[in-house]
Parts: structure tokens; sequence; C-alpha cells
């Protein structure tokens, strides 16, 4: 006979009492504990917000006084050889030369520059071997004539110098760190200041005020928390990266000291409707693949479409990728955009990359200017250049869009053959290309001088070619030797 079990109700009774006491105990712990909202709870929706861009920058201006500087006056008997002359407007020329004698207070390696106002020479500014830029002339604050040109101290140090003509006498009112880009930023007719500087780059923006005789200035990085700024001129927008390796963010400036994040229903407005629809966003695009520019220069007062009278403006800039900061300009390219009085934009693009100087000249029309750029070789030591002349053509001229045909390109090794059959020398041009009036021609000529590789004579000796566009091609007009002891 199986053994029946008998269940006490007393100890269930017991069990369930202390079951339910715990579960009273550990409601009322629980109902202590802090609340969690659903804001609370980390998310990775939440780390994004935390790491966002501000959509506005206020920005606070601080103003200082115009330094009035009087220019020194430089005595002939100081200057040596001539390295480069221009002549700027009816009352300015500037002048690069080399000392006749080296001394502490002018030290060798360096050229020196001088701008002579109404026959007095009076001395300006000197840049490590050859300068960056020449001097150029624009107006600030509408109708305020300023001059402007830059000191090279360093691969990284450059400063930009403004001076202005007062009574017949140069007074520099303002030195600014870095290569300076003129600009309407917000777009209200009257031009602004913004340079950029070092390696990672750090952008100001500058107002000139001449009633008050003040600058005043703005640093973005400092004011808004950014790592990376630079300034776009082409589409007048500013780009701020706040993290390592974030792809920047485009803002605009707006005329309440704002910078504004350009919204991309913003970009997608101003597309043309009939744009391919099978061009992709960049926006998965690295940082280490997008160009830096690392030097850029506004050229304005120019005549290169034969229309207006001297509306026409020209942006130099050197881009490269070199993000690891070793200073290689082997992936690199110097872009020349240009802007005509009537609104109109073109660019090219120039296959080298160098230091170069500026110069406009009637190579192929008496209506108009042509661009010509010599361009020193990176990593020459020995005043190797190259050298290039762009014909601009505006709206309807050949074509329905404005366009640009490079009409020399002196970067090869091996000489190129001109219209009638002579030589122009391309490889061993050295610096000290020239603009030059032909007698009893309608067009201007180039004066190239070349030494060494391309040139048959003395290494030592240099031949000067003058060359001149016959409307079928280059012809070469003149040459002539320079015998060096």
């Amino acid at each position: 006979m199986k053994k029946k079990k008998t269940v006490n109700c007393r100890s269930i009774t017991a069990l369930m009492f202390f079951f339910l006491l715990l579960m009273c105990t550990a409601c009322a712990e629980k109902q202590n504990e802090p609340k969690t909202t659903v804001d609370d709870i980390p998310s990775e929706q939440g780390t994004q917000n935390a790491s966002s861009t501000p959509d506005t920058i206020q920005l606070n201006f601080s103003a200082q006084d115009f330094s009035n500087i009087p220019l020194s006056i430089l005595d002939d008997s100081q200057i040596g050889n001539i390295v480069n002359s221009k002549k700027i407007d009816d009352m300015v020329t500037y002048v690069e030369y080399l000392p006749k004698e080296f001394n502490e207070e002018n030290p060798e390696g360096y050229t020196y520059s001088y701008i002579e106002v109404s026959g007095i020479k009076y001395a300006l500014s000197r840049s490590l071997g050859e300068t960056w830029y020449d001097l150029t002339k624009t107006t600030l604050a509408e109708t305020n004539t300023v001059y402007i040109t830059n000191e090279l101290h360093g691969a990284s140090y450059v400063v930009t110098i403004f001076f202005v003509i007062k009574e017949k006498t140069p007074h520099i009112i303002s030195e600014i760190d870095g290569f300076a880009q003129i600009s309407d930023i917000d777009e209200n007719g009257t031009k602004e200041v913004v340079s950029t500087v070092g390696t990672v780059p750090d952008t100001s923006i500058y107002f000139f005020d001449f009633d008050k005789q003040t600058v005043s200035t703005a640093n973005i990085n400092e004011q808004s928390g950014a790592e990376y700024s630079m300034y776009d001129a082409t589409t007048n927008t500013f780009s701020l990266a706040f993290e390592p390796n974030q792809n920047p963010i485009a803002y605009v400036y707006e005329t309440n000291e704002q910078l504004r994040e350009k919204k991309k229903k913003d970009e997608e407005n101003s597309k043309s409707e009939d744009m391919n629809q099978n061009n992709i966003e960049n926006s998965d695009e690295p940082l280490w693949a997008q160009p830096i520019e690392e030097h850029g220069q506004l050229f304005t007062g120019l005549n290169l479409d034969g229309i207006g009278d001297h509306d026409d403006e020209a942006y130099v800039s050197l881009y490269d990728w070199d993000h690891n900061g070793y200073g290689r300009y082997d992936a690199s390219e110097l872009v020349v955009r240009i802007r005509f009085g009537t609104g109109d934009t073109t660019a090219h693009i120039v296959h080298a990359v160098g230091s170069y100087q500026f110069y406009t000249a009637k190579l192929f029309s008496e209506k108009k200017d042509a661009i010509v750029l010599e361009v020193n070789t990176q990593y020459a030591n020995s005043g190797l250049v190259s050298v290039f002349a762009l014909d601009v053509y505006g709206t309807g001229e050949v074509d329905p869009f404005p366009s640009v045909v490079e009409r020399l390109n002196m970067t090869g090794e091996a000489p190129i053959l001109s219209a009638d059959g002579e030589k122009l020398y391309a490889g061993g041009l050295i610096q000290g290309t020239t603009i030059t009036d032909i007698e009893n021609k309608p067009l201007q000529g180039i004066v190239l001088h070349s030494s060494g590789v391309g040139y048959s004579g003395p290494i030592g000796d240099r031949e000067s070619q003058t060359i001149y566009w016959n409307g079928d091609g280059w012809i070469v007009l003149e040459r002539s030797e320079t015998k060096h002891n």
C-alpha cells in the first residue's frame, strides 16, 4: 500500500506570506530608485546630437586703429639689380630689386621691393627668394583705393601689407598674417578681407573703416570652436570642421556678423533644373581626398574680355592634397578662376606648381589683355621657371560660354618650334620673364630668358628671346646674349 502524503495548510500560508513580503520589498526599493526618462537613455541619436554642428555662429569683432606708418625713402645708391618692374597706375610703379650690398639691415637670400610715387622711391617689403606675388590695387569700403603686397618669410609665414597714398606719400595702414583674399562676403556692395594661416587652416575676417580709420577683425576658429576653417571666394562660403576627420560644413556670412550654415536645400535651389540627375552628392568624401587651398590671390581691375572699364577679376590659387603636412606639392594644381564684369565666370588649370608672377599684356588683341604666368619650378633652387600665356574669351566670342585657351606652355624639355621655324627654348627657362612693347607692332611681346638646358652656350651665360604672336603662332623677333665672367 502506498503511503499518502499530507500537506499542512499552515506551512502553505506561511510560504505565501513570505513570498508576498519579498515582492512588496522589491517594489518599494524600485520606487526609491532615481527615475530615468526616455531622454536620459543613451543612444546613437543622442551621441550625434551632442556632437552636432551649430546652425549659426555669432562673431564679435574687435577694432584697431590704422597704423598709418609712412614708408621710408629709398636712396638710389642702395639699389642693385632690378628683378621685376610693373607700372600699377599713373601714380605708382612697383619694382623688385637686389641691393648693391648685403648687410645686417639687408641680409642675403631676400628679394626687396620699392614703389615709386611722383619720382620718389619708397622701400616697401622683402621676401625670401622670389616674392610670391607682386603689387595689386583694389578698392575697399566702396571708393577707397588700397595697394596690397606680400612678404614671404617662410613656407608657412606670409604677411599681407595694405597701404594707401596720402598727399603723394605711401602709408601702411595694416599688416595681416597670411595671404589675404578680397571679397564681398556679405554681398552688400562693399569688399571685405579674409585671411587664412597655418598648416591646419585658421581664418579671420577683417573690415576696413576709412571714416573711423580702423580695421576690425574676428577669428573664426577661436569664436566658433572649429579646428579647421577655410574661405572659398568662388562659392563665397566658409568651410568649418569641428572634429578631426569631420567633413567640413559650409557656412555663409550674413550682415549681422553671423555665420549661418548653408543648408542642402539652398545648394539644391541654386542648381539648374536640367542638371544631370546622375550626379551623386559627395557627402562621403573623406578629408584626405579634399584639396586644401595653400595660397590664393585676387587680381582686380583687369580687362580680359574687352568689355567694360577694367571690371574683370582673376583669382589664382594653389590646391594640394598634402594632408600629411610634409609640404610636398606632387599632388597639386594651380587654378586660375576668372570673373568678368558681366558676372560670367570661367576657370583654367595650369599644370605647374610653385610661386609665380602674374602679368597681363595685349598679346593676342589690342582690345583686351591676356594672362601671363611665370611659375617657379618646385624644389629647384636655380631659378628655373615655366611660362604660360592664357588667351581669355568672354561669352559669345568663340563659344556661347566663356573660355580660356592656353597658347603658350613651356613646361617641357624639348624646344617648341615657332611659326617661322625658329626654336622657343622650353627647358632651362629662368626667372625674369617680362612684357615688352614691340616697335611698329600693334601687340606686345614676351621676353624669355634661358640658361643651361635648351641653350647650347656656356651655362653661366644667359640668352634672351623676344617672342611675338603673329596670329598663326609665336615668332622670335630678337635674341640677345649676356656673358658672365
